[in-house]
């Protein structure tokens, strides 16, 4: 699977794509990849199996997107319009940059504001199409102001960095990933639900929405409640103990995939959008009813990861509407205007062929014993 849009998820959501993957792949440049190899939780990871988590530079890589018919001019247009709205806030000071584009020293303070109040956000500068790059830097959207460090500890996190509005940021990022994901064939899971819908849409092309979209949807459903708590040692020994389980739950949402026609390529995002609310809802349902037989106090919605299937809902209907690769992108302050209608009712017919109860048996199994008894594993594992 390929992780975006950040360097890293959280421990917890590293460790359940593991569940459900051979293989995490993260989109890191090079210049950066010793520093997030670092990082407590992927270096536990790495230092067990260093094959789990590979590290993919973006450098002219990924910038195919930019490429396709009308997406320039709708990002010029999509920063024009961040452009207009931050004017007419008024509450930023111009930024001033020296001859190469980067921004000049002595700014910190204007860098602060947008970073901490604002919510702009860091991106890697290899990210961005390399050709297209005047398009981003020019209007102030977009700030070149190179090493990133952590507050806390000092450490540089991105050598190149970027400091973007949060609206183009989400933009870049996912649809970087979904270039990635179609040149490496592999498919793509994110946490959030507007880069979701940015990674999704395409004005007039098609798209399919298989099992993995059902995945995302869905996942933490699946997780059992422990993998936070325990050790990397217990955790691999859990993730052993969880592969009987991952081939259920692929067969598991196979099935709803077909029941629903999730397979079938849809021009409508918001149908298709909903078909994955839908789903996910009678999954839930069906956990639950579940989890009251057999007298567990687990399987909540949500507990993990929160999907915002209802705010993707909304933006999808908005881009339908408004039309355009980038129209999802541009209206966030409006989806959430429009969450109350979002949510639809499972249809899904219970399954009746004993999946879903052994999914939930097992992993009730898994969880009652806390920390799995350790049992023989191979040597790399150890």
């Amino acid at each position: 699977m390929l992780y975006y849009p950040h360097y890293t998820p959280s421990q917890e959501r590293l460790r359940s794509l593991l569940l459900f993957s051979d293989k995490v792949s993260l989109i890191v440049p090079n210049v950066d990849q010793f520093g997030v190899k670092r990082r407590q939780r992927i270096d536990e990871v790495l230092s067990q199996d260093d094959s789990l988590i590979e590290m993919k530079d973006p450098t002219y890589r990924y910038s195919g997107w930019m490429d396709k018919d009308g997406v320039a001019q709708a990002t010029e247009n999509l920063i024009a319009k961040l452009v207009e709205e931050t004017e007419q806030e008024g509450d930023l000071t111009p930024i001033h940059f020296d001859q190469y584009g980067h921004v000049s020293p002595g700014q910190d303070d204007e860098i602060a504001v947008r970073w901490s109040q604002k919510g702009w956000k860091y991106v890697a500068e290899e990210k961005f199409p390399p050709n297209f790059r005047d398009i981003f830097f020019t209007d102030g959207m977009a700030l070149r102001v190179g090493h990133f460090r952590n507050p806390e500890t000092g450490d540089v996190i991105e050598h190149n960095g970027v400091l973007c509005h949060p609206v183009l940021a989400d933009f870049v990022l996912a649809r970087m990933a979904r270039e990635a994901s179609i040149v490496d064939g592999l498919p793509s899971i994110t946490f959030g639900g507007i880069n979701y819908v940015n990674h999704l849409f395409d004005g007039d092309q098609t798209h399919r929405a298989d099992r993995f979209k059902l995945l995302q949807s869905s996942m933490d459903l699946f997780v059992p409640n422990n993998i936070r708590s325990s050790n990397i040692h217990d955790f691999f020994s859990i993730r052993q103990e969880y592969e009987g389980v991952r081939r259920l739950v692929w067969r598991y949402l196979e099935d709803i995939s077909r029941e629903q026609n999730l397979d079938l390529e849809m021009k409508d995002q918001e149908t298709l959008l909903e078909r994955l609310e839908d789903a996910r809802n009678s999954i839930d349902d069906e956990l639950t009813s579940i989890k009251k037989q057999i007298g567990r106090d687990r399987f909540t919605a949500g507990t993990l990861f929160a999907f915002e299937a209802a705010s993707t809902i909304g933006l999808a209907a908005l881009g339908a509407h408004l039309g355009g690769p980038l129209a999802a992108a541009g209206t966030t302050s409006l989806g959430i205007a429009v969450l109350g209608g979002a949510r639809k009712m499972s249809t899904l017919g219970k399954k009746q062929d004993g999946t879903a109860k052994s999914i939930a048996m097992s992993i009730a199994k898994i969880e009652r014993r806390g920390v799995p008894a350790r049992r023989a594993v191979p040597n790399y594992w150890l």
